[in-house]
Formats: structure tokens, sequence, C-alpha cells
């Protein structure tokens, strides 16, 4: 897949061990919300980072689990788009940032991410494909999944958003 910037597209929550940032409190319904997001990753890599604000070195990578469905942070990036268009682009790992280094982003991207349009509508899912013709949809790729499993699936297991 390939992966460049694009115009007009804002880039936040790429935090470094050597560069200071926001911090702040956070309302719960961003991590509720930037959960959704996560649910429909682009510019997916083979590999992941980790995070160097931690204090130990990580061999592996976060992952985030709620309800029944579990999320693989560092090889993703998401994308939050306002009401009035405006696209945010920020690595997978800003939920970690927010939740365990109390990460602030900067206050038009909590507004677009709270006020802006719901991951799960079809004018999301357009936007992304008209910013990245190569998106793939989470759904898509476990049904193509699926076709080439030869196991039954009789036990229903919990929803593992696949890193490719």
């Amino acid at each position: 897949m390939r992966h460049c910037t694009r115009r007009g597209v804002l880039n936040i929550g790429w935090l470094d061990s050597k560069h200071s940032y926001e911090t702040g409190p956070i309302p719960t319904e961003v991590l509720d919300r930037l959960w959704k997001h996560l649910l429909l990753p682009v510019a997916r890599s083979r590999g992941f980072h980790t995070c160097n604000l931690c204090p130990r070195s990580a061999t592996q990578p976060f992952v985030v689990t709620r309800e029944s469905t579990s999320f693989t942070l560092g090889w993703s990036e998401i994308r939050v788009i306002a009401e009035s268009g405006s696209v945010f682009a920020c690595p997978s790992l800003i939920w970690h940032y927010i939740d365990v280094h109390q990460y602030r982003p900067p206050e038009t991207f909590v507004s677009a991410l709270l006020g802006g349009l719901d991951p799960a509508s079809a004018k999301f899912v357009d936007t992304l494909r008209s910013l990245d013709p190569d998106f793939v949809h989470p759904e898509e790729l476990a049904r193509y999944s699926k076709r080439g499993s030869r196991k039954s699936n009789q036990s229903k297991p919990k929803r593992v958003i696949p890193a490719l």
C-alpha cells in the first residue's frame, strides 16, 4: 500500500521523547470516539512502532481491548474527518499517548473527533477512499481472509483487527 502526504491533511500526535507535548485532562468521550476510528486503520505497515515515552523498551506492540475487540497499536494510522471537511492524520499509538501519557491533542482535533463524521458512516468511508484509493475496509479484509480459511468456525472467536 502506498503512503504519501496529502495536501490539506493535518498531522498530529507523532510524539517523541526528545520533544515536549501538551498534557492535561481529556474527556472520556475522546477515547470512546477514538476507539471507533481505530477500527478503520489506514496506512498500515508490516512492522510496528513502540512508544519511546515509556521507560521500558517494548519488544511487542501494545494491544488495546474493549468489550470483545482487540486492536494492535503502532502499525497503522487513523483519519479524523471534521464536519467542515478538514482531515486529521495521526498514528494509532495516539490512543496510548492519551491514555497512558495524558497527551492532550490540539482542540481542533478534539472538536473534529467529537463532532466530525462518524467512522461508521458511508460518508466517512467514501472520504477515506477519496483520500487513498487503496484503502481497504477491515470488513472487506475479513471476508477475503475467510474465503481462504479451511478451519471451521464453530465457536465464534473475539474480533481482532488484523495487523498486516
